[in-house]
């Protein structure tokens, strides 16, 4: 599987984490707000679960090489969507690995 293809896969996995930790995050405001305190520790630790996932991925994504723009701009746009993970200058690293692998 060439650097692309499996960033693409990534990216997939990430959108999907990404929108099941959304869900359990509104899981867990729900249950605060009618005062349910065990779910809210039940949903807390889901939400914990899902975010080391998405986090875990987001670092593949970032270490994965890609040879085209698109690739380039999946790693830029999951870091806008995900603030935390990596800071900009290990996005520009991976991004300027990327053109050195393209230009040779």
């Amino acid at each position: 599987m060439t650097g692309d293809a499996e960033l693409l896969r990534l990216d997939a996995e990430f959108k999907a984490a990404y929108a099941l930790m959304d869900a359990a995050a509104d899981r867990v405001e729900e249950f605060e707000t009618r005062g349910r305190t065990k779910l809210v520790r039940t949903a807390e630790d889901k939400l914990e679960k899902l975010t080391e996932a998405a986090d875990a991925n987001t670092r593949k994504i970032l270490r994965t090489r890609v040879s085209t723009p698109t690739g380039m701009m999946v790693k830029i746009r999951v870091n806008d969507t995900w603030s935390g993970t990596y800071d900009d200058n290990d996005l520009l690293a991976s991004i300027i690995a990327d053109v050195r692998a393209i230009a040779g």
